[in-house]
C-alpha cells in the first residue's frame, strides 16, 4: 500500500517492507508472483473501501485473470511456432467465467471428456 511520501509499504513471509517506486519494489513483487500470490499497488485506504463495497473479490479474480492470460499468452509464444497444442481444464474451485480466458483465443477448441463429465480446452 502507498504511504506518506509515496512509498509503498507490505509485510510478505514475516518481513515488513517499505519501498520507494522503482527495481526494489519491482523485485519484490516478482518475489510475491514467484510465491504464487498477487502482488497490487493500492492507494492509502483502497482495500478498506473495496471490502466495505463488497469489490475485494473482483479485485482478486481481475488479477487472477490477468496471471492466466499472461500464462497463455506465453504458452501460445512458445508451442505455436513448434506445431504444439497446450492441453488444459478447469478445476473445481476455478470461478465460472474463466472459459473466455481462452474459448476466445484463435485456436481454441473445446471438448468433454467422456468419463469425467469435464471439459478440456486445446489450443
Amino acid at each position: 500500500m502507498r504511504g506518506p511520501g509515496g512509498k509503498y509499504s507490505c509485510s510478505f513471509i514475516g518481513t515488513n517492507y517499505e519501498l520507494e517506486d522503482g527495481p526494489e519494489l519491482t523485485a519484490l513483487e516478482k518475489l510475491i508472483e514467484d510465491h504464487g500470490y498477487y502482488p497490487y499497488r493500492a492507494e492509502p485506504g483502497e482495500l478498506e473501501a473495496r471490502k466495505a463495497a463488497g469489490t475485494l473479490d473482483e479485485l482478486f479474480l481481475r488479477l487472477m485473470r490477468q496471471r492466466l492470460e499472461g500464462w497463455l499468452t506465453l504458452a501460445d509464444e512458445r508451442l505455436r511456432p513448434i506445431g504444439k497444442r497446450l492441453f488444459f481444464m478447469l478445476g473445481n474451485d476455478d470461478p465460472p467465467p474463466w472459459p473466455s480466458c481462452w474459448t476466445e483465443r484463435p485456436g481454441a477448441r473445446t471438448t468433454r471428456a467422456r468419463s469425467s463429465g469435464s471439459t478440456t480446452t486445446t489450443r
